[in-house]
């Protein structure tokens, strides 16, 4: 494998020890950052913008206010990236689509709490277009690459997040998840990647093309990370009715980690069905998908003792056949709403986005209104199904990442059913395969339990 990860970098909370001991400062940390950009970006393709200037000014008074007396906001000084879906004043935001690569926006109110809370937006990170698949490819750049075996994917949607963690290009990142997309990534890149519960993170911006389904997160190095990124991050606003959720404390986290397992109900969820995908993998073998479940199983029977074992679908039923994805109204309406003259440039659009576009335009509102429906009732019976489980746990991705010149994008609809059920979800590292390339578990649990999920995650993770 070749890779360009650097070895030992700190996790998000002990960058800010070492800023707080004066070990170090957040100049140097984002020097660093652009450094490693400098010598890799070119290759593993994780960024679409980046703020130099700025990045640099608001380091050295981050540097300065490190050095003075009083308090401080908690993410002060930290180069902490942003995927191209989430609008930053400063810098261009794309949707990792060249139809709007002049597109400039305000920031959203993820880019006003990271700015409130100290942090410094380093750049914009590679997104697949309108984050419709799970590979990072579009027409501005590059495809996304995986610092930890360049020749792979990084996997999608929240591609280039993850890979400038995992290259040492930013401290954490924040993505969006509607199908996946922190979670696929985050397990390609051997990172903990959070769906928080729907709308525990607030959605106020221009765009708007998921409004049911995607979970911004943060992909991170560790689960603390996770806690400490979601809890900036979270608490309603006023301008996202969905948003309901209170403000998340300290106590919530720390009160998880001393509760023990004893009489914890838990279970595991096993597939019947690989990613699917209009390719084959030579390196995807039955045996290996098996024994990722097998030490998976063995592994959680070893901490909880009792574990049931559940089938995908048998919880949840199938879904119907519909002539236009249940979504692509919804992807139309966004992108129109930031440029009526969008279907001019339709020619621009991937080979892959492009036919969701024109069927999008075409579905009917009753086509729109009876899918969604449907796939509605599909996440509130597994969330229904889960209610009696403190805790469940499954595979993220069965096989490794692909081999990026020959990649078929997979989909993982298992995935994307606890974005339906607008549970909490984490993926956290789990071994290796054969290859070398990390494996992953899930841990989810039930709505609003963001810090038993992110504990459950800490605590699981020590005992490997």
């Amino acid at each position: 494998m070749s890779g360009v990860h650097p070895p030992d970098e700190p996790t998000l909370l002990q960058l800010r020890e070492r800023f707080r001991s004066r070990e170090d400062t957040p100049l140097a940390a984002v020097e660093r950052a652009l450094d490693r950009m400098d010598a890799h970006d070119g290759t593993i393709h994780a960024f679409l913008a980046v703020d130099r200037d700025r990045a640099l000014a608001e380091a050295e008074t981050a540097t300065k206010a490190w050095r003075a007396a009083g308090p401080r906001p908690a993410l002060l000084g930290l180069p902490i990236s942003v995927k191209d879906t989430i609008e930053v004043a400063g810098m261009p935001t794309t949707y990792g689509s060249a139809v709007f690569r002049h597109n400039r926006r305000p920031d959203s109110v993820i880019a006003e709490r990271l700015r409130r809370h100290g942090a410094i937006i380093i750049g914009k990170t590679n997104t697949s277009e309108f984050a419709l698949c799970t590979d990072v490819r579009n027409r501005l750049t590059g495809p996304g690459r995986n610092p930890l075996d360049t020749a792979r994917s990084c996997g999608g949607s929240s591609g280039g997040a993850a890979a400038s963690v995992a290259a040492g290009m930013s401290a954490a990142a924040v993505g969006t998840d509607s199908a996946g997309s922190i979670r696929i990534p985050a397990a390609y890149q051997g990172l903990v990647g959070f769906k928080p519960s729907f709308r525990r993170v607030p959605w106020v911006q221009d765009w708007n093309a998921a409004p049911t389904r995607s979970h911004p997160g943060p992909i991170t190095r560790d689960a603390r990370d996770a806690w400490e990124l979601t809890k900036a991050l979270g608490g309603a606003d006023w301008r996202d009715p969905a948003s309901a959720l209170a403000p998340l404390a300290d106590e919530e986290f720390e009160s998880a980690l001393r509760r023990g397992t004893d009489g914890l109900r838990v279970a595991f969820i096993a597939d019947t069905s690989a990613p699917t995908s209009a390719g084959a993998s030579a390196e995807v073998s039955a045996s290996e998908e098996a024994a990722l479940a097998r030490d998976l199983t063995d592994f959680l029977r070893d901490v909880f003792g009792a574990l049931d074992r559940l089938r995908w679908d048998r919880l949840v039923p199938p879904p119907t056949t519909a002539r236009v994805w249940p979504y692509a109204a919804e992807h139309v309406a966004a992108a129109l709403r930031l440029s009526p003259d969008f279907f001019d440039a339709v020619e621009e659009l991937t080979d892959y986005a492009r036919p969701i576009y024109e069927a999008g335009r075409t579905q009917s509102a009753a086509e729109y209104l009876r899918a969604t429906g449907e796939e509605r009732e599909r996440g509130l019976a597994l969330r229904h199904a889960l209610a009696a489980y403190d805790y469940a746990f499954s595979v993220v991705a069965p096989e490794p990442p692909r081999v990026t010149e020959t990649y078929s994008p997979l989909q993982f609809p298992r995935l994307a059913l606890l974005n339906l059920a607008g549970l909490p979800a984490v993926s956290v590292p789990f071994g290796a395969y054969r290859s070398g390339m990390p494996r992953a578990m899930q841990i989810f649990g039930r709505f609003g339990d963001d810090a038993g999920v992110l504990a459950m995650a800490e605590k699981l993770t020590r005992s490997l």
